[in-house]
This record gives structure tokens, C-alpha cells and sequence, in this order.
């Protein structure tokens, strides 16, 4: 073989491998003449799952490489414009009195946790029309609740709000009681409501169907919508392969992504960990999830008062523990706290106290000197009703 190779052709005098060489050069059409990236320095491809719907199909696409900005530049020409543009939200609020007084609603990923039954997806909602009454876009993902059940809930918010001797449980709305009150209710929704829209998904919905949606309304309207989510755990994983863990982060990201290149706000709710129903919150409380810790701006989270107690402290005691709680969901108003765990736009670890009217769907703000913190189990433990300074 080797003297094959090194033969000498007749006609031209060159080796058979010389030959062999020139004639696979010749018919390339890709080469490498060392002034091209190195293979170490090119852009990567990163595979995800394309498409809003079949879960195991990935595609290739190119990472995109990022802008290298110096300092003097950005100085220059993009600080003051930026500064301008974070400043032009400094007066926009959440609705709730008690929280617009320690915060603005700047543009970012805010997550929003808690146990079952104390109102996550009412105090999302309640803030969504408040946010529309302001005259804010509002686009609201429901992947649990219908829209039929998410409006009645707003009509019996607004009953309630008129007066809670007419008021009207959103059940009772619909089993067909439509009262004066209700009327009232229902002309007042219609007046604000019209930059607001329920987005009712199912559990094939999944986070491209929620990113194309948003990016389909700005393009339509022109604006940029707050944008709220309900809820995490439910959608969709792209790749069934995927743990849940996996994606759940993925989801996480990839809503971060869509707010940072839109400037929006996002309001995501996070289901908890069950191990962490009878603890104050903390982040491992969010389920499921350690991208929240790190790519959320804001990390909200409710929890019952009573969860101030020092039983809860200890490790022990579970009965008692359980009867607190028992007794805290059963309270009318419940007494709910919203602890703020992580916020890039200011102060952090700050909290909130709201009585929370569940057969209306209604939050009422309390403020700080209605609600001592001495008497949060005394009231409970006593079966007091709620004490008004």
C-alpha cells in the first residue's frame, strides 16, 4: 500500500499520494486558512426544544454571542436614558396601599409563593384589575382557574368593596344570584377592565405558547403589558425528558429572558414544598426550583400571621402547630402576611399585613400600627375577633 502511495504517475511525475491530495483539495468547498476563529472561540449551538408542541423535538440554534460594552461608552451615551427610563416607573404601584408605600413595580421577574387556600391567585388577581384601573395592560395567564371563575371573583371583590352588607360570593354569582349590587359590579368592571385580558390555558400550555402570546400583543398593541402567570408548576415541560426540577428553571429563564428584552414586569405564583407548611418561608420554600433564588428580582411570598408564633420555632409540637394553622385559615378575615424575601429595587425583608376575605376574594390592606405583632396568637388562640386601632 505504502509503495503504491509513493509510485510516481508516468505522465506528470507525481506521487500517486500527491496526486490523491491535490485532486481532494480541488474538490472541497470549506477550507481553513488560519485567520478564521479557532474551533475554541466560535459560536456554540445550544439544543432546546422548539415549537409550543412537541414535547422530545430539538433543534439546534445558535447561541447568540454578547455585546461587548465599555464603560466610557455606556457612560456616554446610554446611562442617563436608562436612569430616565427606570425613573418613569418610580410611580407605578401594585394597588394595595400598605405595599405601594415600600415599593414601586419596576420592571422585572417577580414570584410570588404560598401553601394552598390563603388567596395566591386572588391577590394576583385583585392586583391585576387594580393594576387596569390605573390604566396598565394587563394580560393574566390562568392554567388552573376558568375565566368564568376568575371574573365572578371579581364581581363578588367589587361587591364586597361597595358594601359587605350586599355583598355577593362569586358562587353565588354563579349559581345565578345577580343582584342590584352585582349589577353595579359588573357596569364598574366593564368602565376599567377594558385594557385587561384572562388568558385561559390548559395543561398543554406551555412557556413558547406563553413568551409568542406576549410578544403577538405588544406587536398587536404597541404596549408593554404586565404580564401575570398562574401558575409555575403548571406548565408544560417542552421536553418530556425533562425533570421537574429542569423545567421549572427552564420556565424561570426563559420568562426572565422575555422581560428583560421586552422591559416588562412579570408576576409569576410558585406553588411551595409541602415539607414547609407548618415553617416561615424562606427560599427553600419555593418548589421545586433553585433558578427562583437567582433569577428573580422580587421574591414575594403569604403566609398566615399566626407562622410569627413560637411554637413554630420548634421542632416539635406538631398538633398544636396544626390547630394554629386549623384555626388561622377559619378566621374571618384571615390574617395574612407578605413577606418580601429578595428585591433588587430596594429594601428587602420588609412585610405587610392584609386581612384577607376569602368568601369575596377581597385583600384589604392593614397598616402596620392595626396589626401588633403581640397579639397575632392571642387573637387566635382566644378566638377574639379582629381587634381595629
Amino acid at each position: 500500500m505504502r509503495s503504491k502511495w509513493d509510485e510516481k504517475h508516468s505522465g506528470t511525475g507525481e506521487t500517486y499520494g500527491a496526486m490523491t491530495i491535490r485532486k481532494a483539495i480541488a474538490g472541497t468547498t470549506t477550507t481553513y486558512d488560519g485567520s478564521r476563529l479557532s474551533p475554541s472561540s466560535k459560536p456554540k449551538t445550544e439544543k432546546r426544544p422548539q415549537g409550543g408542541g412537541v414535547a422530545g423535538t430539538v433543534t439546534e440554534q445558535p447561541a447568540e454571542m454578547p455585546e461587548i460594552r465599555y464603560i466610557t461608552c455606556y457612560l456616554e451615551k446610554s446611562l442617563e436614558a436608562d436612569i430616565g427610563r427606570v425613573q418613569r416607573y418610580a410611580t407605578r404601584k401594585t394597588g394595595y396601599s400598605n405595599l405601594d408605600a415600600k415599593t414601586s413595580l419596576y420592571p422585572g421577574l417577580y414570584v410570588l409563593g404560598s401553601v394552598s387556600s390563603l388567596g395566591k391567585t386572588t391577590f394576583c388577581a385583585q392586583m391585576a384589575d387594580q393594576l387596569a384601573r390605573a390604566g396598565e395592560h394587563v394580560l393574566y395567564f390562568s392554567l388552573e382557574q376558568t375565566t368564568l371563575e376568575l371574573i365572578t371573583k371579581g364581581i363578588a371583590r367589587l361587591t364586597a368593596q361597595e358594601s359587605f352588607t350586599e355583598a355577593v360570593s362569586a358562587i353565588e354569582i354563579r349559581s345565578g344570584r345577580i343582584t342590584d349590587s352585582v349589577r353595579r359590579a359588573i357596569a364598574e368592571y366593564k368602565r376599567f377592565a377594558t385594557r385587561e385580558a384572562i388568558i385561559e390555558c390548559n395543561f398543554m400550555t406551555t412557556i413558547d405558547i406563553i413568551t409568542a402570546t406576549v410578544r403577538e400583543y405588544m406587536s398587536r398593541t404597541g404596549t408593554r403589558p404586565i404580564v401575570l402567570v398562574d401558575y409555575l408548576q403548571l406548565i408544560r415541560p417542552l421536553d418530556k425528558r425533562q425533570t421537574t426540577k429542569d423545567a421549572v428553571d427552564e420556565h424561570v429563564r426563559a420568562l426572565k429572558q422575555l422581560q428583560m428584552e421586552n422591559d416588562l414586569v412579570i408576576v409569576l405564583i410558585s406553588s411551595l414544598n409541602r415539607q414547609n407548611y407548618l415553617t416561615t418561608l424562606d427560599y427553600e420554600a419555593f418548589k421545586e426550583s433553585g433558578g427562583i433564588e437567582y433569577t428573580a428580582d422580587v421574591i414575594w411570598g403569604l403566609q398566615l400571621q399566626v407562622m410569627n408564633s413560637e411554637v413554630f420555632d420548634q421542632d416539635k409540637k406538631l398538633k398544636t402547630k396544626r390547630e394554629l394553622v386549623r384555626e388561622a385559615k377559619r378566621a374571618n378575615p384571615r390574617r395574612i402576611e407578605l413577606l418580601c424575601l429578595k428585591n433588587r429595587y430596594g429594601v428587602a425583608n420588609y412585610k405587610c399585613n392584609f386581612d384577607y376575605y376569602a368568601k369575596y376574594d377581597l385583600f384589604v390592606p392593614v397598616e402596620e400600627q392595626e396589626a401588633p405583632e403581640n397579639d397575632v396568637l392571642e387573637g387566635i388562640m382566644n378566638g377574639n375577633k379582629r381587634k381595629r386601632f
